[in-house]
């Protein structure tokens, strides 16, 4: 243990200044979570999407120059081309 840390009940080295230090591991664990959240995300906006589109009537889609079997293709290209923050709504 150095000068700068001091020790608590929970074994976790704690900076002088009274904010804890990560655990090791945590920053490991944290990023996996990070990880599974932005894949969940992903998922909802997908079906969301889909959703949206099949909603839509043929001559729509048909506008839009969609085929309604090819509405996952759609999709899935545009999530691809436009990362994560596809179709995501600002304050």
């Amino acid at each position: 243990m150095t000068t700068n840390q001091l020790r608590l009940d929970t074994g976790f080295p704690v900076a002088a200044t009274g904010t804890r230090a990560r655990p090791p591991g945590l920053g490991t664990w944290l990023g996996w979570a990070a990880d599974r959240l932005a894949a969940m995300r992903r998922i909802r906006q997908r079906r969301r999407a889909m959703v949206e589109l099949a909603r839509m009537s043929d001559w729509r889609l048909q506008d839009l120059g969609i085929p309604r079997d090819r509405i996952a293709e759609v999709v899935d290209g545009l999530i691809a081309r436009e990362g994560p923050s596809m179709g995501r709504r600002t304050r």
